[in-house]
């Protein structure tokens, strides 16, 4: 497997060195720099692409950002002492930097949208790590929450009740309060902060906590059983739903959900089960009281390292979306859509766009920030809503098991949540918003909305704000415990990035990064329809080409336009299915029929009993894609799996007459799978 998956990723940067080569013919290195990647990919193996190249793209990004490069890393040796660019790609590299490796001033955005997309092809390959680099990263999670900063209220309790009310709690605390641990914690991490930078910190947090209660305040009051009454009845689904990840209480596959084990007192507290977890018709006994911890998954990301979550126990997810719909509301009515959008990125790219135009912008990308946002910083920007924080707590999981490391350890958690966690993305990204408009001057936060507006946006930990902020937001989150990753962080030149859009002075220069490269199953070759169609977006017309030779039903494939949602290779110039020649008439309807390639999707029903189907019929709305139609009936109620499929078969030739006979039955636009295949 990892040969074939190396041989194919190979034909593909070889087909991009065929782009650069037709882009820039005067260069007369190419056949060296063919050699030099032969070579590297038989004594590198999958780890040129999956390693090596990516670190060149980090030294590009990097030497973009500061204006000078510094190569230092695999695959960086100079051309020579006169030239310090490095030997591979050497062309290309002079068209971005001088031969002293200063930035051009003329830098050509071709050459770095090429460049880029060789570097990064392998980048997000999703692949099994060694076990050496899984142990590595489960310790790198470990040493990071032992650096989250202590909090104040009881998180590891059943209720949040203390001695001390949260109005009184303040971000000011971590410099100026009486919690002891909290301050020594402060002086550990943050031991090179200066008299002046502390002064400046005081006016910061003085202001942040200011700027988080005019927020919060706004918020209306939150109580689970009224919100999603409401919400039934307006919208016909409660609000409450499961994710469509695993769980932590029951492994498996084909699980009913919808039955839970446990019901601890610390979600009957705020989600009484018997209004939240129950209905009106089932009278079953309440649960257990066991209130399980969730459980550290190690998810295939990269080669480099696996992306770390914590799956939550079934009746905690349950309750916490129901907290992320009521946040995502109260988000956009207090803050509005003009900041904040959590359905759509393509706002922050395309004001990243502006920014790499007019350099006023900057964009700020957080290191582990979920792993990082501690219940301190949490417990003081919603402390003048104890019912938004007392529910937040509850539907907390306290405790957090490892089964990877070994032996597997429990931890009680400091972080707030994991990545896993339903309501991680909303709280996080109010909180990156209120330090955001923190860092920037004025104290009246209506007007700095009114004057910033266009100019600030935030998407989880992508923060994009005016740049005379940007210093002041780095000391603001590093005084949180909060960490910002400098090298996807951007200020100084024309690059900027920000949800996937990466731009230089305008241009688009972000790569196609596949996470599979393959043949092997439904799911792989379906990625290689996506992968060609958008390298072919991107204008690398040959790596697309290169795809589509491997892909096994090419032959078979339709050419569709960019936009029409049908299977097929994209083309610029509209569909086209002259070169199929396997074609039939359709008896029974009448039109003509051509034999294609075709993805499916099957859903099967996960086993379920009658109250668990009850349940899901009452807090989810039976029109949506949870419920099929099947011989004419909704199976309402039922939790559903899908899997997908592909193969051959016959759908009806766009652009045909129209000649059925039948009354009831529409014409068919579009490609249709036709009844009789």
């Amino acid at each position: 497997m990892t040969k074939s998956l190396l041989s194919d990723v190979f034909h593909i940067a070889v087909a991009l060195l065929d782009e650069g080569r037709l882009v820039y013919p005067a260069y007369k290195g190419w056949e060296r720099d063919y050699s030099r990647l032969a070579l590297l990919s038989k004594t590198r193996g999958l780890g040129l692409f999956t390693h090596d190249l990516p670190s060149l793209d980090r030294l590009l990004v990097a030497g973009l950002e500061r204006g000078r490069l510094t190569p230092k890393g695999p695959l960086t040796s100079k051309v020579s002492k006169g030239v310090l660019v490095p030997k591979f790609l050497s062309g290309l590299w002079l068209r971005i930097f001088d031969s002293n490796a200063c930035l051009l001033p003329d830098a050509d955005s071709t050459a770095i949208a090429l460049l880029r997309q060789i570097f990064c092809l392998g980048k997000r390959l999703v692949a099994e790590c060694t076990p050496s680099r899984v142990q590595r990263t489960v310790e790198e999670y470990h040493n990071v929450e032992s650096e989250v900063a202590p909090y104040s209220l009881q998180w590891e309790k059943v209720h949040l009740d203390t001695k001390q009310e949260s109005t009184s709690l303040h971000l000011r605390d971590v410099i100026d309060g009486d919690n002891h641990d909290l301050l020594d914690w402060f002086r550990k991490h943050n031991a090179d902060c200066t008299p002046a930078s502390i002064g400046r910190l005081r006016v910061l947090l003085l202001r942040a906590q200011l700027h988080a209660d005019a927020v919060v305040d706004l918020f209306k009051p939150f109580e689970a059983t009224q919100f999603s009454g409401v919400r039934l009845e307006e919208r016909r689904k409660s609000g409450f739903k499961h994710g469509p990840g695993a769980v932590s209480d029951r492994p498996g596959k084909g699980i009913d959900k919808y039955t839970f084990l446990n019901w601890p007192e610390k979600l009957q507290a705020r989600f009484p089960y018997e209004a939240c977890g129950n209905t009106a018709s089932n009278y079953g006994p309440r649960p257990g009281y066991k209130e399980v911890p969730s459980k550290l998954v190690a998810v295939p990301k990269t080669a480099e390292k696996p992306r770390l979550i914590a799956s939550e126990p079934t009746e905690f997810q349950w309750c916490q979306q129901l907290m992320k719909t009521f946040l995502e509301e109260q988000i956009y009515d207090v803050v509005g859509r003009q900041f904040i959008d959590f359905r759509d990125q393509e706002a922050s790219r395309k004001l990243a766009r502006l920014a790499s135009l007019e350099r006023r912008l900057a964009t700020v990308d957080l290191s582990s920030a979920s792993d990082r946002l501690s219940c301190m910083v949490v417990e003081r920007v919603f402390r003048r809503k104890p019912s938004i924080l007392h529910s937040l707590h509850a539907c907390r999981t306290s405790r957090t098991i490892d089964p990877i490391s070994n032996p597997p350890r429990e931890m009680r958690k400091r972080k707030f949540a994991s990545q896993g966690t339903a309501v991680t993305f909303p709280v996080q990204t109010l909180i990156f918003w209120i330090l955001a408009m923190a860092s920037l001057p004025g104290w009246d936060l209506k007007k700095k909305m009114r004057r910033f507006r266009g100019e600030v946006r935030v998407f989880g930990d992508d923060i994009i704000l005016p740049s005379t902020g940007y210093t002041d937001l780095i000391l603001l989150l590093h005084a949180l415990g909060l960490r910002v990753n400098t090298e996807k962080s951007f200020v100084n030149g024309a690059f900027r990035e920000s949800c996937g859009g990466d731009y230089w002075d305008g241009h688009n220069v972000a790569p196609i990064k596949p996470q599979r490269i393959g043949s092997d199953d439904p799911q792989s070759r379906a990625a290689m329809v996506d992968l060609s169609n958008n390298l072919h977006k991107a204008g690398w017309w040959r790596a697309a080409e290169a795809v589509r030779s491997k892909h096994p039903a090419n032959k078979f494939m339709p050419v569709v336009g960019l936009d029409d949602g049908v299977v097929g290779w994209a083309s610029f110039t509209g569909p086209n299915y002259s070169h199929l020649y396997k074609r039939r008439m359709n008896n029974d309807y009448q039109y003509e029929e051509v034999f294609v390639y075709r993805i499916t999707g099957r859903t099967e029903r996960n086993p379920t009993d009658g109250r668990s189907a009850l349940l899901q019929y009452f807090t989810e709305d039976p029109t949506t894609v949870s419920c099929v139609l099947q011989r004419g009936n909704w199976n309402a109620g039922m939790a559903l799996r899908s899997t997908t499929r592909d193969g051959r078969g016959w759908v009806e030739l766009p652009g045909g007459e129209y000649r059925a006979h039948d009354a009831q039955r529409a014409p068919c636009h579009g490609v249709r799978d036709s009844s009789n295949a």
